[in-house]
């Protein structure tokens, strides 16, 4: 029962962010104070996403199937390929 409600509040959470800067602070918060100054002079936060990380971990996936995190992982995976989304299916 507990289980069910933490996913719950997860998922409700995710549905309350309202941007990629939200996004980004939820899903690369650490309870690690160290950690969390480490990442934060990274340049680029998609090498944290701590939150999503333990939610793979603990297949958790209502949380991981969100589309938000979705969003966030198309994001990260196209990044390096700019046009690719746009391209015709043959020329991919």
């Amino acid at each position: 029962e507990l289980s069910r409600k933490c996913q719950s509040f997860s998922v409700n959470m995710l549905e309350q962010v309202r941007g990629s800067k939200e996004l980004e602070i939820v899903l690369n918060h650490t309870t690690n104070a160290w950690e969390e100054v480490t990442e934060r002079k990274s340049a680029n936060f998609y090498q944290n996403l701590a939150r999503l990380k333990l939610a793979i971990k603990l297949r958790q996936k209502i949380f991981v199937a969100h589309p938000n995190c979705q969003q966030l992982l198309s994001a990260i995976f196209y990044d390096g390929l700019p046009g690719f989304r746009d391209r015709r299916i043959i020329t991919k």
